[in-house]
């Protein structure tokens, strides 16, 4: 059985939709990147970020991959948003499993995330502008590249994974 791995923005739900949908089944595990690159380093996202940079983030990130991939039980991944920008890591998702776009809108995300300090990517001057941005930026990617795509404005995280599950699961 073939990994899922939802994609999309910070913000878009991704991890708690992802544990909801391991809950609906079973037979897949809930993981997501972020705290298995935490758990790896002993460090946080942004203690990451902020001593060794974003190349190295995503080398993390790369390596969380490869054990999904290798790994002999299906999972459901929550990714981090800016997996899509590595191609041999979209690749390798895409070889190994189904993509869902978990597709929120600007106004929505800037809501969810515009407090948090555990987002580094958005710790600069401007940071809705850097994340206004960062959005037109990866949203013709995620549409691209997502096998599905499933609208989550308004949606709670079951009501996501239970969509998820009624489209996909049949």
């Amino acid at each position: 059985m073939k990994n899922i791995y939802l994609i999309g923005m910070m913000g878009s739900g991704k991890t708690s939709t992802a544990r909801e949908l391991a809950k609906l089944h079973r037979n897949f595990s809930a993981v997501d990147f972020d705290e298995l690159i935490q758990k790896e380093t002993g460090k946080t996202i942004s203690q990451i970020f902020k001593e060794h940079g974003q190349d190295a983030f995503r080398e993390f990130e790369g390596k969380v991959l490869d054990k999904v991939v290798e790994s002999s039980s299906p999972v459901i991944a929550s990714t981090g948003g800016g997996i899509v920008i590595t191609p041999r890591y979209v690749e390798l998702m895409q070889s190994h499993g189904t993509l869902i776009y978990l597709k929120t809108s600007f106004p929505v995300l800037w809501e969810r995330v515009k407090h948090s300090k555990a987002r580094p990517l958005l710790q600069t001057d401007s940071p809705e502008e850097t994340f206004l941005s960062i959005f037109k930026d990866r949203t013709p990617i995620y549409e691209t590249i997502a096998n599905y795509i499933v609208e989550t404005d308004g949606k709670t995280p079951a009501e996501v994974a239970k969509e998820i599950s009624e489209r996909f699961f049949k």
